[in-house]
């Protein structure tokens, strides 16, 4: 009897430390479990993070898209408005239409050589400011801190004034259908109606309308309400 209760003592603590075993071994699936969701729950956040910013984006690069083609709507009905008025004037602009097409890759650049950081080009570019590609009408001069702005060639002042996106904006009608812009001005040293000559300062760069802290001139040439490539009409040594 004695070694019946002994084998049935051995046999209960045999079954307990089994039971023991398989509860450490339950407890560390559990765990293992736990861990992993945890994983799976920061995944899924991360990823519905990323769509959201991504969602996020995409609305912000179309309604920036949708503002820069309402913007251009804007620019062309005001250069036709602006051509209108230089056909009435079309004898009195004839010579400056020569000027300004005999200069056609010799203009002089609208900011210093020296002062000049880099260039982004016209046609459509990725801008890192926005994280998205846009199509450029012009060129952007990054520039420095009140670097002055000169005209390319002579001209008159038919617009200066600030215009939406383009900051502090001035306008030179060059004759005919030319006209040359110059965006995002700090300043602005030109009034309406002056009689403009090449190299004379029409204002000061910098960031008015833009996204980003750095100046930038915005520049561009238009024939008619459409723009053109300004790198064929700039001289090569800027």
């Amino acid at each position: 009897m004695i070694h019946q209760t002994s084998a049935r003592k051995a046999g209960i603590e045999q079954f307990q430390e089994l039971l023991a075993a398989k509860e450490k071994s339950l407890q560390g699936v559990q765990e293992k479990m736990q861990v992993l969701e945890a994983r799976h729950a920061r995944e899924r956040r991360r990823r519905e993070e990323m769509l959201a910013e991504v969602r996020s984006r995409k609305s912000a690069l179309d309604e920036l898209a949708r503002q820069m083609e309402e913007e251009n709507a804007n620019m062309k009905l005001l250069l036709t408005s602006l051509r209108d008025q230089s056909v009435r004037l079309k004898e009195q602009m004839a010579y400056l239409k020569k000027d300004f097409e005999d200069k056609k890759g010799l203009l002089k650049w609208p900011v210093s050589r020296a002062s000049i950081r880099s260039v982004r080009p016209y046609g459509k570019i990725f801008d890192e400011t926005v994280g998205g590609w846009r199509v450029n009408r012009g060129i952007d001069i990054l520039t420095e801190t009140n670097q002055s702005v000169l005209a390319v060639s002579r001209g008159e002042v038919v617009f200066a004034d600030f215009f939406g996106r383009m900051g502090n904006l001035v306008i030179l009608s060059h004759g005919g259908d030319y006209f040359t812009l110059y965006a995002h001005l700090a300043s602005i040293s030109v009034n309406l109606g002056s009689k403009i000559e090449t190299g004379a300062t029409l204002g000061r760069a910098g960031n008015t309308g833009l996204l980003e802290d750095a100046p930038l001139l915005h520049f561009e040439i238009r024939e008619g309400s459409k723009a053109v490539d300004p790198k064929n009409w700039l001289g090569g040594d800027r």
